[in-house]
């Protein structure tokens, strides 16, 4: 495990992702491509405020300087949890062009793409700054655990007495406590390492556990701007879930790309619709 980069700006939604969603989607350089950011004026009544007509550079986007940094002894060299992000960040972008291709195509075999691109999701949840309550609330039990073995157990013990010259700021930016801040990081740690060779992470097994739970059903639709529609786009999510239906049994809302929109349900057998509609779904 490397746990010692170069990386200070860090993101909690990958330029993988952001790029995808990006206003200018045909740049030819990574560092061209730009995102429209926004803020929430009134979550209720849907307000949102256009920050800038120019959009913001996505390698700025979503980021902040030294989010998940644990241990930084000089200005160039940091441990952080950079490494734990990349496989997930890496099989987002694939994923997602993937399954659009395999939709266009009315192929039906999508697990495998909806299951890379939950995982993304669901840890752009859980490592949002701007939740970590929410995460703890939810996680926040793992914290009470450390590896056995003994170099996962020195990295979960230099996250908790490692030098974090950026704590105070980020904290009183967040407006989050020392301690809240070193148990999110000790929480992230726990739920993206597996514990033992060739078993998966807490993550994982999490998704897992949604998945293969005989009283849950797993539905995905995509949808699709079309006719006097077409110039609009979803807006991507920095925290990747909302609760479009009112009801306890749906989990996932997320956008696939700048033009494409997605629901990812889990939901209680006992909740479930008529069949038939689902029948009519699954033969696309």
């Amino acid at each position: 495990m490397k746990i010692q980069n170069h990386t200070k700006a860090q993101h909690f939604v990958s330029q993988a992702e952001l790029r995808l969603n990006a206003c200018n989607p045909d740049a030819q350089k990574q560092s061209n491509f730009k995102i429209f950011e926004f803020n929430v004026i009134n979550r209720e009544k849907y307000q949102v405020d256009l920050l800038s007509e120019k959009g913001r550079a996505v390698d700025k986007a979503l980021a902040l300087d030294d989010l998940f940094s644990f241990d930084v002894k000089d200005k160039e060299v940091r441990a952080n949890l950079e490494s734990l992000f990349q496989s997930y960040e890496n099989m987002i972008a694939e994923s997602t062009k993937k399954l659009l291709i395999k939709i266009g195509q009315r192929q039906k075999n999508l697990s495998d793409e909806l299951d890379n691109i939950f995982k993304a999701k669901l840890l752009n949840s859980f490592r949002n700054p701007y939740c970590i309550q929410k995460t703890l609330n939810t996680v926040g039990l793992l914290a009470a655990h450390h590896p056995t073995d003994p170099f996962l157990n020195e990295v979960c013990e230099r996250i908790k007495k490692g030098q974090k010259p950026h704590q105070k700021y980020l904290c009183e930016k967040l407006g989050i406590s020392n301690s809240h801040y070193e148990k999110w990081l000790h929480v992230l740690f726990m739920l993206l390492t597996p514990l033992k060779p060739l078993s998966l992470n807490m993550l994982e097994s999490i998704i897992n556990s949604l998945y293969f739970k005989p009283s849950n059903y797993l539905s995905a639709f995509i949808f699709t701007y079309t006719g006097e529609h077409t110039d609009k786009r979803p807006l991507v999510s920095d925290r990747s879930f909302s609760t479009p239906i009112d009801n306890d049994s749906t989990l996932a809302f997320s956008n696939k790309g700048s033009s494409k929109q997605s629901f990812e349900v889990f939901r209680r057998v006992g909740a479930a619709v008529n069949a038939t509609f689902y029948t009519q779904f699954l033969d696309l």
